[in-house]
């Protein structure tokens, strides 16, 4: 149980969508005075800038331009993921149909998408990309289930996902356009790959209980401390790095994974989970999420509802199973 209840603070904000999110947990009459963050002129914004083609453009310009390097894919999925995790748009809605074909249209022959790495596997973008389809109303889609099926037949022996990328030493610009680096199952899986990958299962009911799924979630689940065993993202301190919408894998997203699949609070490594927020929260009631700007509560803000949420759901998890 939490010291000091966040909601106040969070409720404190000037963010309409933000407090729409935070009523609709209180219970509130959320349509009182307040718009649908669908409506709101975040997402007019949002969707004003998306091309035609469905994706959005990355403009940013860096020393080095890798060819095969598609930077619209990764740009695509956080606005896609904005408006579907903050502002609740589905594929009935014209912006949020044209993005998924965009998304769709990187998909490979296999069922696994492409292009933030080049032509390199990406297990852990394309966790990101299906739960945002599936959230969407996709999930049925037979390119979604290809997708989750490729995932499935490319797991490490352990039962978790990694980036086969991630064991080339001495890689060069050519790498983005050679053929994928192989899969090799003997090796270590990534905590971080394993714990973006896991959540591309979470929003589908026929895939969410598979026994592949719920291993893959008691390796993530005995490591939430850990360092990773390749260098990205290495070091423990990523795991209390927090942002929403979810994007790297941290504490908070873990919890939030396995408080999906019905995970009991009472577990020993979740308790230790949830303890650590317990144990840290501020005294405004907020956490410290690492990313935020000075002055800037906003995401500290977002981070807290969604802490509040992974407690509420562990805590009906828990009567479930009385």
């Amino acid at each position: 149980m939490l010291i000091t209840d966040p909601l106040k603070e969070i409720l404190f904000t000037d963010n309409k969508a933000l407090k729409y999110h935070a009523r609709e947990y209180q219970g509130a009459s959320v349509k009182e005075n307040l718009p649908h963050p669908s409506s709101l002129p975040e997402a007019k914004n949002i969707i004003a800038k998306q091309h035609c083609s469905g994706c959005w453009i990355n403009k940013s310009r860096t020393k080095y331009e890798y060819p095969g390097i598609n930077k619209n894919l990764s740009e695509t999925i956080k606005y896609f993921g904005r408006l579907i995790d903050i502002h609740l748009l589905k594929k009935d809605r014209p912006s949020i149909k044209t993005a998924a074909e965009y998304l769709f249209s990187t998909q490979t022959a296999g069922g696994d998408f492409r292009g933030i790495l080049g032509n390199q596997y990406m297990p852990y973008y394309n966790g990101m990309i299906i739960e945002y389809l599936c959230k969407a109303g996709y999930g049925n889609d037979v390119r979604t289930i290809k997708a989750l099926d490729w995932l499935l037949d490319n797991r490490q022996d352990d039962g978790g996902w990694t980036i086969p990328l991630l064991s080339v030493k001495g890689r060069g610009p050519s790498i983005w356009q050679a053929p994928p680096y192989p899969f090799e199952p003997h090796k270590k899986s990534s905590l971080n790959a394993t714990g973006m990958t896991l959540r591309a299962f979470l929003f589908h009911e026929d895939y969410c209980e598979r026994e592949e799924v719920l291993k893959a979630a008691e390796l993530l689940k005995k490591r939430f401390f850990h360092a990773d065993y390749y260098s990205w993202r290495k070091k423990p301190e990523y795991r209390l790095k927090f942002q929403f919408p979810f994007w790297w894998s941290n504490l908070l997203t873990s919890l939030d994974s396995l408080s999906l699949l019905g995970y009991s609070p009472e577990d020993p490594d979740i308790k230790e989970g949830l303890e650590w927020f317990t144990d840290n929260q501020l005294a405004n009631g907020l956490w410290q999420t690492q990313y935020d700007k000075a002055g800037d509560k906003e995401q500290a803000r977002w981070v807290a509802l969604s802490v509040l949420k992974v407690f509420r759901r562990f805590s009906e998890n828990q009567k479930k199973n009385l």
